[in-house]
């Protein structure tokens, strides 16, 4: 005999209900395949009378044919009723003779990209027609990040096996800091009252505080609030601050209950009070009741049934409503495969004659591509894109509308900052890397920029170019995020494309509020206090003619001029002293391109922490988050 062992927990539910009852007891349990018996005429499977049932049990399959079946499954209740049906698709194959396997006797792996059959890094194994081994796979040579590992082997025969893969992720392991202990605790409500001001919380001295306590709220007004907690270690360094939303509401006398006499429903249209689908219930203050609807009047599609009861005062209830959907259950037909795609941009050369995007024929295709826009010139442009099936039907087509613009953008970084223009440092000492470096937290951009050199002997470095669409400044949040873009810096202040020369474009539709930030890897991010002028399709900003051009003034006067501050080394947006604790102390005395480096002069010393960290300890980006 054959069977299939499966395990079920049914949970009988009829109808919809509209509040929860005491479930009847499941006391029967029955299956069948394909073709419905009728009720009680399945194969029958014991179960003990529970009103949840989990049980296991065998499918008998011994007189299905070889192929594709359904097996269907219910369950009746203590009062006869039967559950809706649990349906599982099976295969049931033919067992084929089991030939000799040939030995196998070579083994490899290698990683990301295949070297050839038998020039991976070999693995020793025993000649053996199956192998079960254990070995080190050497990642000395990878740099970090992800990556894909493939192993295969080989038969006596000299025939490679299928490749088997897996992700593997190599992660730089940092020594981390001792912690100090916690002295301190305070919380204040709404608006900070300056450290060391807000309600103290007794605590015992500790590296990890885990504490119980109350706070007070008898001094707030009826409405939502914000908590704030921190606390300030031995050194008398106060941690970020923990938030968290409250409401306070006020209290008023429950009135007593009145008697529930009567219940009912109805779909879509109120017929008036008294007039629903009427539900049994008995008079209680609260009615627990479950029931069935009936949807048999109703068509296919979207619906919603309203419930209300009546108090003994002849009182109803407002209406409680839920939506539901009625469908008509019927068979997809089999889609053709997609064998092409095609884009083009602004107007259509005809089917077949737009660009050829490669893939894999299938149903169902979901692919990344890239599209040429080097030809096109700053304006708004429209990109159709296509598919062709197997019985050459070309799909409907979809459109998206993206804008070409150039955005021309000046600052300066107060690290190399020196009479007027920026050290190129870095540079001229081959530093910089050829790959954006804003890959990493807190940054977390996935952009792919990268060169095969430095393109301008005036670069400074990499910086993260943002925009942000909003109706003024204070609303451009992370939430309004349009586009991310990786550049250069150079000397004069000026942000260039990758060419190291060319004013970057932005690659999405554009309009009015554009307000664009600048991030560095070591200095306070800034940015714009005013939406982006523009002049067709140019745009244009200036950080660097005044304090104000920064949102919320957050710019150092560097002399006349004005640029972003420096000494952010850990890039979480505060100039602080986990900036020497986490990154400088961990760096000095290197050279080259590290974030502790703050003047960007190639080497991380104590000038970095004196002269460039110390006097900004406190500023903090003004970025909207």
């Amino acid at each position: 005999m054959k069977f299939l062992n499966i395990k079920l927990v049914i949970i009988i539910l009829l109808g919809g209900l509209v509040a929860v009852a005491q479930s009847p007891d499941i006391t029967g349990l029955e299956y069948y395949f394909d073709t419905d018996p009728g009720f009680g005429n399945g194969v029958q499977v014991a179960v003990s009378p529970d009103s949840i049932t989990s049980t296991t049990f065998n499918l008998d399959i011994s007189t299905l044919d070889a192929g594709t079946h359904y097996a269907f499954i219910r369950a009746k209740d203590e009062n006869g009723v039967w559950s809706f049906i649990y349906k599982m698709i099976i295969q049931k194959v033919e067992t084929l003779p089991v030939t000799t396997l040939d030995d196998i006797v070579d083994l490899e792996y290698f990683f990301d990209t295949d070297p050839g059959y038998g020039n991976g890094t070999p693995i020793a194994v025993v000649a053996g027609n199956v192998t079960s081994t254990t070995f080190d796979i050497d990642i000395s040579g990878l740099s970090k990040g992800f990556h894909k590992v493939y192993f295969r082997s080989k038969n006596e025969n000299e025939i490679w096996s299928l490749i088997y893969v897996q992700n593997v992720l190599k992660v730089l392991e940092e020594p981390i800091q001792p912690s100090t202990d916690v002295v301190a605790m305070e919380y204040f409500f709404d608006t900070d009252p300056g450290f060391g001001s807000g309600t103290p919380v007794a605590i015992t001295a500790g590296t990890a505080t885990s504490t119980a306590f109350d706070i007070d709220i008898s001094g707030l007004s009826t409405s939502f609030h914000k908590v704030y907690f921190r606390t300030k270690n031995e050194n008398d360094i106060w941690s970020l601050n923990y938030i968290q939303n409250l409401v306070t509401v006020a209290e008023y006398p429950l009135a007593p209950s009145t008697d529930i006499v009567a219940m009912e429903y109805f779909f879509d249209t109120d017929p008036g009070f008294g007039n629903g689908t009427p539900v049994p219930v008995t008079a209680d203050t609260v009615t627990n009741t479950a029931f069935d609807i009936d949807i048999s009047g109703l068509e296919a599609g979207y619906h919603k049934v309203y419930f209300r009861t009546k108090n003994e005062n002849e009182v109803w209830s407002l209406a409680y409503i839920q939506n539901l959907v009625k469908v008509s259950v019927e068979p997809l037909p089999e889609s053709p495969d997609i064998v092409a795609m095609e884009y083009f941009i602004d107007a259509d050369p005809g089917f077949g004659n737009g660009t050829d995007v490669p893939i894999i024929a299938d149903s169902l295709i979901d692919e990344t591509f890239n599209i040429d826009v080097s030809a096109l010139s700053p304006h708004d442009h429209n990109l159709y894109v296509r598919v062709m099936d197997e019985n050459n039907s070309w799909s409907l087509i979809v459109v998206d509308t993206f804008n070409l613009a150039e955005v021309e953008l000046t600052a300066y970084l107060e690290g190399p900052y020196s009479g007027g223009n920026m050290s190129t440092t870095l540079n001229s000492y081959g530093d910089l890397p050829l790959s954006q470096p804003f890959n990493v937290a807190p940054w977390n951009y996935d952009g792919d920029e990268s060169v095969p050199s430095i393109p301008n002997v005036n670069i400074v470095d990499w910086i993260l170019m943002e925009a942000r669409n909003a109706v003024d400044a204070g609303s451009a949040t992370a939430g309004t995020i349009i586009f991310r873009q990786a550049a250069f810096i150079l000397n004069d202040g000026s942000v260039v494309d990758l060419d190291g020369t060319s004013n970057l474009e932005f690659k999405v539709h554009v309009d009015s509020n554009n307000f664009v930030v600048i991030y560095h890897r070591n200095h306070l991010s800034i940015m714009s206090a005013e939406d982006l002028s523009h002049s067709g399709w140019k745009y244009s900003y200036d950080f660097t003619t005044g304090s104000g051009q920064a949102y919320n003034s957050g710019q150092k006067d560097l002399g006349g001029t004005w640029g972003m501050y420096a000494g952010n080394a850990d890039g979480n947006g505060e100039v602080h002293q986990n900036d020497i604790n986490n990154v400088w102390s961990g760096q000095a005395g290197e050279n080259g391109y590290y974030s502790g480096d703050m003047d960007m002069n190639s080497e991380v010393n104590n000038q970095d922490k004196n002269d460039v960290w110390l006097p900004n300890v406190g500023q903090s980006s003004q970025i909207p988050e």
